[in-house]
């Protein structure tokens, strides 16, 4: 899911982009479908929110025209998903980071911040 999610974003073909992001939420949707409660799956889905989300209306467009995606995408739901995450994982920094770009990107930065604070102050794994 990584990989395909880093090749997304580096990918210039919209209509590639498209496919790849239908294939990640197929991959997403299946994980979850194993376990409901797999931290890193519920991240991956606020990321394809989260970035999704950021297309412009004439991206947006052209994706319904190539036959959309399985559900819009929306911050909100990112949101949610990386609540989600955290409450599954609390310790992982990733989860809080991404938690506080999907609050800065609904314009909410002041509640970001707090998010941010709690991310530095949890330990950094796998440095014994």
């Amino acid at each position: 899911i990584i990989a395909r999610g880093l090749l997304a974003t580096v990918t210039v073909e919209s209509r590639e982009k498209l496919g790849l992001a239908r294939r990640l939420r197929q991959e997403i949707d299946f994980l979850l479908s194993l376990d409901s409660l797999y931290a890193p799956a519920h991240f991956a889905l606020g990321k394809w929110h989260l970035s999704l989300s950021k297309l412009s209306w004439v991206q947006q467009m052209a994706c319904k025209l190539a036959g959309g995606l399985p559900e819009p995408p929306s911050l909100e739901q990112a949101l949610r998903c990386f609540d989600q995450s955290i409450q599954l994982q609390p310790n992982n920094i990733l989860f809080h980071y991404n938690k506080a770009l999907a609050l800065v990107e609904m314009g909410r930065a002041t509640q970001a911040l707090p998010v941010i604070l709690t991310a530095m102050e949890l330990p950094i794994l796998g440095l014994d």
